[in-house]
């Protein structure tokens, strides 16, 4: 347990230093503009316009960052999807580079991060596992108990009653299947998936 919180820490340590560039780039191309990039003025409305626009952009992409951050083994999704905007970005940078020559070392550090240390960081995500609750929520065979409560890791977690009766027990333990199924398959965006819709008809069980 010790492993996974310090890996779950560690990346989130990452996330939040690696954050903190498109927030503050994006804040000063802001304010600044063009001459952010030491561009003798005047320069042309248009590319003002553009460059203000995309530094908004990428301000607004380093805040979603920094959203991944509470509960961040949740967050695959948005982590996956911001990463892949991240990646394109460093495209783009990459083809430049080709095509105009190559940048400041500020503009080749980050060509780095964005195509070198984003595909670092989604594997990373692979392999830092879900809270530890909603793995034991599949109740065993060898259960003798009428319910499974145990000390858990997560503020959230709830005890899961083993004999539910009706269609909705069924629901909740036919997605916990699924979800165990996926992570043999080690597949795990549909493994949290089905997790989340065990929590989900859990829910509805017991509320209605």
């Amino acid at each position: 347990m010790k492993e996974k919180t310090f890996g779950k820490a560690a990346l989130q340590v990452a996330v939040a230093g690696l954050a903190a560039t498109p927030v503050l780039v994006g804040l000063e191309g802001m304010v600044s503009g063009p001459q952010f990039l030491h561009v003798t003025a005047p320069w042309p409305v248009d590319l003002d316009s553009h460059f203000r626009f995309l530094s908004g952009f990428f301000l607004a992409v380093g805040i979603a960052w920094y959203s991944c951050i509470p509960g961040i083994e949740t967050k695959t999704e948005r982590f996956r999807l911001l990463a892949a905007c991240t990646f394109s970005g460093g495209l783009a940078r990459l083809f430049s580079l080709l095509v105009a020559g190559a940048p400041s070392a500020g503009h080749i550090a980050g060509l780095c991060v964005e195509l070198l240390a984003m595909p670092a960081l989604v594997y990373v995500t692979s392999v830092v596992p879900l809270p530890g609750w909603l793995t034991r929520m599949i109740p065993s065979s060898a259960t003798t108990d009428n319910s499974i409560a145990e000390q858990t890791d997560t503020p959230h977690a709830v005890p899961i009653e083993k004999n539910l009766p009706g269609p909705a027990d069924e629901m909740w333990r036919s997605h916990l299947e699924l979800a165990e199924q996926h992570r043999q398959r080690k597949d795990r965006p549909a493994e949290q998936r089905e997790y989340r819709a065990a929590v989900r008809a859990w829910r509805a069980a017991r509320s209605a």
